[in-house]
């Protein structure tokens, strides 16, 4: 009898315990759960990273493989068709003394100290006509310059692909301030504004982001900055200047990748 009333009163402890059980086991397998997710989630995050570097590498690498344009000179595209010939009067007294120098020959020299100099022997060749002197040219750039500034930004590009984005945000921020017309100039100012949001410095990044914007409008990566933009205001919490950003690359370039991730991002925000 004894045994059956202790066994009475240990049954609702016993069923206490067992439910405080199920309800722990419960939990920690939702954390698992969720814990797993998140690192899914991470591991697509950083395959789309990965993937995104590849491709901004095989960019970089065809324009750092291409020939710089050939610059013409400001002199050269200011000289005529036809080269003007200017005409000296000849005198009409023969006695007249002509103000033209007359021109002197060097001859070999009979000693190697000396070098002796003589007058031609046809006079009238100074009265012939001369050509007008053209204005001395300026030297064109020649490639060295250019490969100086190429070798330049592919150091700066090994720092960003290698992970030090403070000195590829120094080094890519000086080459566009520097280059502003050098056909890489829209890319260095494009990765020091990425290499600002990798920092999560979102204000900067975005300001360099709207820079590629206004200042290279027909840059290769207008569309991943005004993404990148929209990003950026995203997670500062502004979320209508996001949408803003978002609705402009879809309109802009509404056929591109930027712009299907721009739709998802805008369905993210009703």
């Amino acid at each position: 009898m004894k045994s059956n009333l202790a066994i009475a009163w240990m049954l609702p402890a016993l069923v206490v315990c067992a439910c405080a059980s199920t309800a722990e086991t419960t939990r920690r397998l939702g954390a698992l759960e969720q814990d797993l997710i998140d690192l899914r989630r991470d591991q697509r995050r950083m395959a789309q990273r990965i993937e995104e570097l590849q491709i901004q590498l095989t960019v970089v690498q065809k324009k750092l493989e291409q020939p710089a344009p050939p610059q013409k000179s400001s002199d050269a595209s200011r000289e005529p068709a036809l080269q003007v010939v200017k005409l000296r009067p000849v005198e009409k007294s023969s006695s007249a003394k002509s103000d033209l120098p007359l021109p002197r020959v060097l001859l070999p020299p009979v000693d190697p100290n000396e070098v002796e100099e003589r007058l031609p022997v046809d006079r009238d060749a100074a009265r012939r006509p001369v050509l007008a002197e053209d204005e001395p040219r300026k030297p064109a750039a020649g490639g060295a310059a250019d490969e100086k500034l190429v070798e330049a930004f592919r150091k700066a590009f090994d720092a960003y692909r290698g992970g030090d984005f403070e000195r590829a945000i120094s080094a890519m921020q000086s080459f566009a301030e520097k280059n502003p017309s050098h056909r890489l100039a829209p890319d260095a100012l494009y990765y020091a504004a990425k290499a600002e949001l990798d920092l999560g410095r979102l204000e900067a990044a975005e300001k360099k982001f709207d820079a590629v914007i206004d200042k290279y409008p027909r840059s290769s990566h207008v569309a991943s900055a005004m993404l990148f933009k929209g990003r950026c205001s995203e997670r500062r919490g502004n979320r209508e200047a996001a949408r803003g950003a978002y609705l402009q690359v879809v309109q802009s370039y509404p056929r591109s990748d930027e712009a299907a991730e721009a739709n998802r991002r805008l369905d993210a925000l009703r």
